[in-house]
């Protein structure tokens, strides 16, 4: 046997048990297409496709968040994620000539998500594929949005709505502080 294929095959091994891991092991930095600092992540956190997703600095995933980033997913500085929000960048394809099979077929759309600066998702949301979230946007806990939420804008519902903008004069310079007051009782990405 050439020692080549042995490498090859001994790596295709040790690719599949990290892959197997990959849910006991915390997530690090080379995980994602960029992350920045102080981001934490609370246990049972899930990342699919993660190198399609582009982190800031000092975010919180809350427990059980899901990240879908096949289509790709930018989250913004100082972002919260409260528990079992799911963020999804692709969707199957289910109308349309290349449909193969019922109820939809095998292939994907792919629309990116964008999550701006300052933005906090309540517990239970749901950011659809396409979604782009202003920064210091607010989005009320189990509220389903999709398309574009404004800046400095309060979001809840299904669909989600524009309750009101926010009222906080010079937010943009307030100093962050929630995020690593978590520091210690989650997991960081290193």
């Amino acid at each position: 046997m050439n020692i080549k294929y042995l490498i090859k095959f001994l790596k295709i091994i040790i690719d599949s048990i990290i892959y197997w891991l990959r849910g006991i092991r915390p997530y690090r930095r080379s995980d994602f297409g960029a992350c920045g600092t102080g981001v934490y992540v609370s246990p049972g956190c899930q990342f699919h496709t993660p190198l399609q997703v582009v982190m800031g600095s000092d975010i919180y995933f809350g427990p059980s968040c899901t990240v879908f980033g096949h289509g790709g997913v930018v989250i913004g500085d100082d972002v919260v994620f409260g528990e079992n929000v799911m963020v999804m960048s692709s969707n199957h394809e289910f109308d349309g000539p290349r449909v193969d099979s019922v109820p939809f077929g095998t292939g994907h759309v792919s629309h990116p998500v964008t999550i701006g600066r300052g933005a906090w998702l309540g517990s239970h949301v749901i950011v659809r594929p396409g979604a782009s979230i202003g920064k210091f946007c607010i989005v009320g806990a189990g509220a389903v949005i999709g398309g574009h939420a404004e800046d400095f804008g309060i979001y809840a519902g299904n669909p989600a709505k524009l309750i009101r903008k926010r009222k906080n004069v010079g937010i943009e310079s307030i100093p962050v502080k929630w995020v690593s007051s978590k520091r210690g009782s989650i997991r960081i990405i290193e």
